[in-house]
Order: C-alpha cells, then structure tokens, then sequence
C-alpha cells in the first residue's frame, strides 16, 4: 500500500482482474452508502474510504500492465491515492467510533494538509521526485508519506477497537472482525512494504497473494459491518424520513432503549428544561427520569407504552408522549422506536384556533350558521327578555356571478359584510348561507331598525358607484318571544320578510 519501485512490474493479468473486482466492489459499496448519507452516520466517510481504496486497487491493476514509459506517471498517481486511502480509512473510523457531538471537524481537515502538499509537490517537482520508494537513500518524501500512511491507518484500527470493546452494543461480532482484519492488513502491509525494500526476501512468493486477499476481505467486511448496523440505519433512516419539516421534539432509541439522535427541537427543548446535554448511548430512563418526568394518564399495558402523558413538575410542563416502531426499509423489520413529544400548552392554543375556525367563516370574518345557532339557543334558554332577529341578502348575487364571476361574487359578499360591521359595529354578524347574514339584536333596537336600515342602503349606494354592477341589500325581522318555538321558524320569518323587501326594491 505504501510503496513504489521504480523497476517496472510483470504483467500479471489474473491478479489484474482481482483488483479490478476489487475495485467495482469498493466502487459499488461507495455509491450505496453515499445515497443513505445523513448528518450524524459514518456513511459519507465509509462511501469515500471506499471510493479511495477502488481507485488504489485500479491504478494497482493499471501498473501491472501499464508500459515502462507511464509507469513512473501511474504510480505517482498512486502514492497520491494511498494518502487519500489513509485517510479517508481514519475518517470513517473517527466518525463511526467518537460520538457526533464531540467530534473535532478542524482535526480532519488539519490531516488534509499532507496530501495537498504531496499535489503541490507532485505538480511543482514531477513524479520522479517522489516516486522513490524500493531505492536507496530514500528520499525524505517517502518517509513522510510512510509515517503518514501508517499513522492513519493505525489510529482507524486503535479507534474501531475501543469502540468494539466500549460503547458499542450491537453488531459486535461484525465489528470485531472488521477490526481484526484491519489489523490483519496493516501488519501485511507493512510487512508487503519491508519486503519491496529488499528485506524479508523469504516473503516475496506469497506476500502479495495474501496482500489482496486480505484487501479483498477487508473491504467486504466492512460492508457487512456497516451494512448489518442497526443504530447507523436507525439514525440514517429516521434523519431522512421523520427530521425535516417536524416541529415537534423527536427522540430516536435503539431496540436497547438506548438514545441515538434527536432533532435540534428536542435538544433545545431538553437542555432548556433539565440542563443536560444529551449524550449518545443514554438510557430512556436517564432521559426522562421518573424522579423528574412523572408518567400520568394512561395505565401501564401495551396501549399505555405507546402513548402517555410526561409532566415535568420543575418547568411547569405537560407533554404528550408517542412512542412508535421503526420498520427497516425492505426488511420489514423493527430497529428501534422513535418518541414524540407534543406540548400540550400549544396543543390547547391550536384547539382553541381551531375552535374558532370552526365557527368563523373564512370569507366574511363573520361568524357562521353553526355559532348562530349555538348561540341564540344558548340566549333563548338563559333568559325570558324578547329580542330581535334581523336576516338581511344581496338581491342580486345571481347576477354578479353571471356577469363577473364567482371571485366579484365573493367579492360583493365581503363588502356586504364589512357594510354591516360598519353600520352595527357593536353587533355579532352571522353569516348565514351564500349572501344571507342575520344579526341578533335586543327587542329595544325595534325603533332604531329603520335607522340602521337606511344606513346600510346609504352605504350600499356609495360602494356602488364604483363598481361594475350596484350593491343592493334587503333586510326583513322577526321578534322571538316564545322559547318553546323552535329557531328555525324565527329565522324563516326574518328571511321571508326580508324577500318581501327584496320584490319591493324590483318593482321599483
């Protein structure tokens, strides 16, 4: 992996093709995980330690049967793709083994420094600068890229192997192998580079056959680990799925109750509420402990695990909780469990909103037939004093919508409407069906009636002059004075009234 000779290779085209798969392999396996990247996964960082280690193994297979005079270019290209191997190995490992939350973004770029400067020097100086290794004295380059090589590569297995006997609980067993032939690879490979130097000539028959071997394992091995990891895929999944565009706080937990991700609503929300930061790994009772959390409302059984009711005493807050499986896609499989909180203090002020939707009438901003009939049942049953009931219509809606279209239409309801609240600005308007509205008065209003009339057909008249076809209103009444008398026949009688106002206003 970290060396060169000058001397130009044998052809050897079965080990060719072998790198070659290799290569489509890692290839294969970059594109895979790099279409299931989400904030928070190793899967950007594995996709390019693969990505890197097919292009190795390609510019490998090239050498094998490239001619004298390209090899030098070849393999200059490869001493550049190695740095990007190593590195990218010890990128994936420092993702997947350090928690998100305490990973360093600026140590990964700082490592980057080595291989720029190796294109610099390849650009400025040439291929035959650097391209060393296999000869003696060495250049200093070749020990730089030596130490660095190394240094990554042992560092991503020191990584993989805290984390495979700490934190990780699931997916050991892939991990430890992933692991294991990690270290398998680095110590052939230093042995594959001692030998190249002239050292441990006993080697040279079988080293390189062991060498891709080992390559080959390695990096379905990887595969396999990344691919069999429930918590990467929980996170993955429930990132692409659930996170954008929810408001709501959001938890994720592993089969374990152990958490795995939140959306920044639910690391915002806890911090402020506990003082805590939450860490990968917690358990679900340290989250939410019950000495802080109480657990009301719905008994502890199948139904009560799924949904229940989070009071948090210190804040002053109640919180409806949700707990709900997470399918693997394909698989059908349960990986974990998502858990949603929902305030309970927004939820009564979007009850309310909707409370108020419900009896409001978008168009006009009046109130509608169903809080005219709520009402006025409410009034007629807490009190024996008449009142009035006024039902006032456009004439001439039907012509509107003919001539203007159905938007004028709506249009001249709105201005009626807006008439009325300016005429009787202290009175609650309803409005009833398409362009008829009613008003509930007290039966003392009877001698202002004509007043208010004649305000409204004023203002009717001003609107009109500068509209395509006038505004004209009708307006007819009905005094309620038995309560045992249905509604209905009240407003029947303020309607029909107002249809005899409305033949007077066309015989005119």
């Amino acid at each position: 992996m970290l060396f060169f000779s000058k001397e130009p290779c044998v052809n050897n085209f079965r080990e060719s093709v072998f790198l070659i798969v290799i290569g489509l392999f890692c290839c294969y396996y970059g594109m895979y995980f790099m279409k299931r990247n989400e904030k928070g996964t190793a899967a950007a960082s594995f996709a390019a330690a693969n990505f890197a280690m097919g292009m190795w193994n390609f510019l490998r297979a090239v050498k094998n049967m490239v001619p004298e005079r390209h090899y030098l270019f070849v393999s200059s290209l490869t001493y550049l793709v190695i740095e990007f191997s190593a590195y990218t190995l010890f990128w994936f490992a420092y993702q997947y083994s350090v928690p998100y939350e305490k990973q360093n973004r600026a140590l990964t770029l700082v490592l980057l420094i080595f291989p720029a400067a190796t294109i610099v020097a390849l650009l400025y100086a040439g291929p035959g600068l650097f391209a060393l290794s296999g000869t003696k004295p060495l250049h200093v380059w070749d020990y730089l890229h030596v130490i660095y090589g190394y240094v990554l590569i042992s560092c991503a297995a020191v990584l993989l192997v805290i984390r495979s006997i700490s934190v990780f609980q699931q997916n050991k067993t892939g991990y430890m192998l992933l692991t294991t032939i990690l270290i398998i690879f680095i110590i052939q490979n230093f042995a594959r580079y001692i030998n190249k130097l002239g050292y441990l000539p006993e080697l040279s028959g079988s080293i390189d056959y062991f060498y891709d071997v080992c390559t080959f394992l390695l990096v379905n091995l990887a595969f396999f680990a990344m691919y069999t990891d429930i918590n990467e895929i929980l996170i993955s999944q429930c990132r692409k799925t659930l996170f954008d565009g929810l408001d709501q706080p959001l938890f994720v937990f592993n089969r374990d109750d152990e958490f795995l991700t939140a959306n920044q609503r639910a690391r915002d929300l806890y911090g402020r509420i506990t003082g805590v930061h939450l860490r990968k790994f917690m358990k679900y009772d340290e989250i939410f402990p019950p000495d802080v959390f109480q657990r009301l409302g719905i008994p502890r059984n199948e139904e009560g695990e799924q949904m229940y009711y989070l009071s948090n005493v210190k804040a002053g807050m109640m919180f409806f909780c949700t707990k709900q499986p997470v399918i693997r896609d394909y698989m059908k499989k349960e990986i974990g469990y998502r858990c949603t909180l929902f305030d309970l203090d927004s939820y009564n002020m979007l009850f309310k909103n909707m409370e108020a939707n419900a009896y409001s009438d978008p168009l006009t901003g009046c109130l509608n037939a169903s809080s005219f009939f709520m009402n006025i049942r409410v009034e007629m049953q807490s009190t024996q004093d008449q009142c009035l009931l006024v039902a006032v219509g456009l004439d001439n809606l039907a012509e509107i919508n003919t001539a203007l279209g159905h938007r004028a239409g709506d249009a001249y309801i709105a201005a009626a409407a807006q008439i009325l609240r300016d005429v009787l600005p202290d009175s609650r308007i309803y409005r009833m069906e398409s362009s008829t509205f009613a008003v509930i008065f007290p039966v003392s209003f009877l001698v202002r009636l004509p007043e208010a009339f004649s305000g409204i057909r004023s203002a009717c008249s001003l609107y009109s002059k500068t509209a395509a076809i006038p505004l004209v209103i009708s307006a007819g009444y009905a005094v309620i004075e038995d309560r045992n008398v249905d509604v209905n026949a009240y407003y029947a009688t303020a309607f029909s009234n107002m249809m005899l106002d409305r033949r007077a206003h066309a015989s005119v």
